[in-house]
């Protein structure tokens, strides 16, 4: 047993909270803001005091507990049911991480790294771990946009969108600036400018039975748009390829272009 840092423990904890948060947002196609995932992190990190608990049951208790509460702060769940499906998803992402630190530990032998009660811990100095992790976050955050302009370089997307019963196909304009979320259910936010969908649901002042106003920037500018969820919302790309989204749909102002503004995260 190694003497263990409070420092370390937390820093190392809460990295592996963030990058497993982060994962299940790509996973589950959410766009919860860094600000959700920091906080959610905290939680989640916080279940290191399990290191110092004896008894199986305890630990595996306190474990889960504090993995359901990042849950709810990370994604701001809103049903059981939702809670339940992106607690069971970091579940199995913490799982996957701790089988992969004890492959490396047994295939290493190294003394450095632990793992104490289902609780990972690097003996390694703070400067060194701060290093690393800048390092890391880095380079995943590289990897992650090269693979997005990869994805959507030389594609050409359309979106098939169907609201109350009522069906739009639009174009699709590959943006890495809108991260609008919707934060009453925390999904991404699909931005059309659509002159049809404006005809069909916004030609009066009051709004809609199942849109509601969230906050919009534009170009500087803070404004409200009509976000709805919507019945279906499928990718298709020129090669016939589809791809369902769990997204919110944004109805902006009036344009004859018939544009949706996308995300690329949601098209990897």
């Amino acid at each position: 047993m190694p003497k263990i840092y409070l420092d370390v423990l937390f820093i190392v904890n809460f990295v592996i909270c963030f990058v497993s948060i982060d994962i299940a947002c790509h996973i589950l196609k959410l766009k919860a803001s860094l600000k959700r995932q920091l906080f959610g992190a905290l939680v989640g990190a916080a279940s290191s005091v399990s290191v110092v608990v004896t008894g199986a049951v305890l630990v595996i208790c306190i474990k889960l507990v504090f993995l359901i509460l990042s849950a709810l702060v990370a994604f701001g769940c809103r049903t059981i049911k939702r809670l339940f499906k992106y607690s069971t998803v970091l579940l199995y992402i913490n799982a996957v991480i701790l089988a992969f630190v004890y492959l490396l530990w047994y295939l290493s032998r190294t003394k450095r790294i632990f793992i104490i009660n289902y609780t990972i811990y690097f003996d390694v100095s703070l400067l060194s771990l701060c290093f690393s992790v800048i390092l890391a976050y880095t380079l995943i955050s590289l990897a992650d946009s090269i693979l997005s302009y990869r994805k959507v370089k030389n594609e050409i997307y359309s979106l098939s969108v169907k609201i109350k019963d009522k069906s739009f196909k639009l174009r699709c304009l590959v943006d890495t600036g809108n991260l609008l979320c919707d934060i009453n259910n925390g999904k991404p936010v699909v931005v059309c400018k659509s002159n049809s969908m404006t005809k069909a649901f916004l030609e009066t002042n009051n709004i809609p039975v199942g849109f509601r106003l969230i906050p919009y920037k534009t170009a500087g500018d803070m404004s409200l748009i009509n976000v709805i969820t919507p019945q279906k919302a499928l990718l298709m790309n020129n090669l016939g390829e589809t791809k369902e989204l769990d997204v919110s749909i944004g109805v902006a102002d009036e344009d004859e272009q018939e544009i949706a503004i996308i995300n690329p995260r949601l098209i990897v």
